[in-house]
């Protein structure tokens, strides 16, 4: 059996490592994030060096969780995560981070049938709530003992995980010391967006094997400069009229960003000019992001991509069943068919929007140049 674990490591800290650890002996399949985040952001650092982070601190294969996932709502994410994971033919369980002791409070929620939860959802979105807090707000009337659970992204996610795949098991591990965005620390736990805005502690906070990979991130200019993503970003968005913004955001949203657009001096002052309480930061974000980067037509995964390997992940590779085509060479998408290549080509121009907007911009290309990481 193997350990399927759905990441981002943005970056990846002592509780990553944990949480790897807590999985305990059996193979660890990690499905990580490309170039872009779930709340909508460009990544710390390139999947190549965050794949070679996960395999120095206990994973055995990374797999690559593409774009239009990486970037989605909730359901979106976990639905994506959990193909791939299917498409393996590999028998296993998915491991994850909570908030609390959550497995059996999770499972229950999952049983709510969407017959059951839909009509309650819809009526809550028409009174104008965000979808985030309507769901949340439809499972305190179809479960009211355990609808307290969804009230963080971790647990949010779980609840997705197990709605996208009912037939495998689950492994809830609680966070240690520090929760979700916490802004708070201990002698050697931190949340990754605390360690994103402390990035001169990483020694602290994270595994000892990857310090050599910090150092040169930092040394070499490796991370998004974020004069470089302002400047391009918002020339992107003001490059859309009324319409196209409505097209990526309706019901008012897209206008709303349309007009914040023509004045923002920054993407963090266009996403505060447009929030409002129907509509989150981090939804908001995800649509500004589509806008500069492009929307994918492409709406399942068409293929496993390796980004990293040890020799028990080479061998999980020989042992697998897939139902989708393996790619351990980017080059070989050309041989699939149309919407495979069409999924290749939007990750490549991220990667070629992505090292350009490093500190020290890296080649274009590099998404059909770049092998996956074996240790």
């Amino acid at each position: 059996m193997v350990n399927f674990i759905v990441c981002e490591f943005n970056p990846l800290h002592n509780g990553h490592a944990y949480l790897l650890r807590k999985a305990g002996t059996d193979p660890k399949v990690c499905i990580m994030s490309s170039h872009v985040t779930q709340r909508g952001e460009f990544a710390f650092c390139d999947k190549w060096k965050r794949a070679k982070m996960a395999l120095q601190s206990g994973a055995d294969l990374v797999l690559e969780l593409p774009a239009p996932f990486a970037m989605g709502q909730a359901g979106k994410f976990a639905t994506g995560a959990m193909q791939i994971a299917k498409a393996t033919g590999l028998s296993g369980r998915v491991v994850f981070g909570c908030e609390g002791d959550a497995k059996e409070g999770l499972l229950a929620l999952a049983s709510v049938s969407e017959q059951t939860l839909s009509p309650i959802l819809k009526k809550h979105l028409k009174n104008g709530l965000s979808y985030a807090l309507a769901l949340f707000k439809a499972y305190q009337e179809c479960m009211p003992k355990y609808a307290h659970l969804l009230s963080t992204p971790n647990n949010l996610l779980g609840l997705e995980y197990i709605k996208a795949a009912p037939e495998m098991e689950f492994l809830p591990v609680e966070r240690c010391a520090v929760a979700h965005d916490d802004v708070c620390t201990t002698d050697k736990f931190c949340s990754a967006s605390y360690l994103r805005e402390h990035i001169e502690q990483y020694k602290q906070y994270t595994p000892e094997p990857t310090h050599s990979i910090y150092e040169q991130i930092l040394t070499d200019g490796l991370t998004p400069d974020s004069e470089k993503c302002d400047l391009l970003w918002l020339y992107a968005v003001r490059s859309l009229n009324a319409e196209q913004w409505d097209a990526l955001a309706p019901n008012g949203v897209g206008r709303r960003l349309y007009k914040a657009a023509l004045h923002a001096e920054s993407i963090n002052q266009l996403l505060d000019d447009a929030k409002s309480k129907f509509c989150t930061h981090a939804s908001l974000r995800r649509i500004a992001l589509k806008a500069f980067i492009g929307e994918s037509t492409v709406d399942t995964p068409q293929y496993i991509r390796v980004l990293g390997a040890n020799k028990t992940g080479t061998n999980l590779l020989s042992e697998m069943r897939p139902t989708l085509p393996i790619l351990t060479k980017p080059a070989a998408v050309n041989t699939l068919a149309d919407a495979a290549q069409q999924l290749m080509q939007y990750e490549s121009r991220l990667t070629d929007i992505y090292m350009h907007l490093l500190k020290n911009g890296q080649p274009k290309g590099l998404e059909f140049l770049t092998s996956p990481i074996i240790l």
